[in-house]
């Protein structure tokens, strides 16, 4: 007969393994069935290139450098420009502030959603490395161990990174499941999960931060899209892909 102690330790590890498996089942099922493209009424030549949902608002980025705000259904709340190759977007601790990433020259930007102007930059060559058009294209915030993640189409890694004041810090390289590529990152925080998309494989990536490392939970084929971001709503009951082929999707799934 098993003492308490030990009664209780196998539990959570039986707990830990149906919690895997549930996972990891729900995301094999998943298919691309209930989607609905609310990108129709964005302007003719907008290529959305990255997304973050928060507080009840879907943020998405072009490549001709607009910030648009918009609500569950593709209704535009608000737009502005900035200028500049936007490739990500994510939010930070402060409110009222949203991060945006340059493709080319590497930039880190601070836009105040108030004034609707960046308030400050940094440099992310002397990180990322001068690639050109193959620079940062996937962006965002991982509040658990306080980063941004930054990814880079030229190699395909995830690079973690922290500012202070104006200067920034590299705190790890990420080895990913691809070599080039990684054009969207979204992490969603109650589950602790990160989503990385990879446009030219048409791949998804479910990844957990476990025992120091990033870790593969599960992959997902993705449509032929030219998908640029992702983002989770906040209630977990559906997502957005940017698509750069001026379209963005709204998918339903509870996970």
């Amino acid at each position: 007969m098993l003492d308490s102690s030990r009664g209780l330790k196998m539990k959570k590890i039986i707990f830990s393994i149906l919690l895997v498996v549930m996972l990891a089942s729900m995301v094999t099922a998943f298919e691309f069935t209930d989607l609905t493209d609310i990108g129709q009424d964005l302007p003719g030549d907008y290529e959305p290139s990255g997304a973050v949902y928060d507080g009840g608002f879907l943020y998405i980025v072009s490549d001709e450098g607009d910030i648009s705000v918009l609500d569950d259904y593709g209704n535009e709340i608000n737009s502005f420009h900035i200028g500049g190759d936007l490739e990500g977007i994510t939010v930070g601790r402060e409110e009222g502030y949203v991060y945006v990433v340059i493709e080319n020259p590497a930039t880190l930007a601070k836009v105040s959603l108030e004034d609707e102007v960046i308030v400050q930059t940094w440099d992310l060559r002397e990180i990322l490395g001068d690639n050109g058009n193959a620079g940062p294209e996937a962006l965002t915030w991982i509040p658990r161990i306080n980063v941004f993640a930054v990814g880079l189409q030229a190699d395909g890694n995830m690079y973690l990174i922290k500012v202070r004041g104006d200067n920034v810090i590299l705190i790890d390289v990420v080895d990913m499941p691809r070599s080039s590529d990684l054009s969207g990152l979204d992490y969603e925080p109650r589950s602790r999960t990160l989503f990385a998309i990879y446009d030219s494989y048409d791949e998804a990536y479910v990844m957990k931060y476990r025992g120091r490392v990033w870790r593969t939970l599960e992959t997902i084929e993705m449509p032929e899209w030219d998908a640029e971001g992702i983002a989770i709503s906040d209630s977990r009951d559906s997502f957005f892909i940017a698509d750069d082929d001026n379209d963005l999707f709204k998918v339903d799934f509870t996970f």
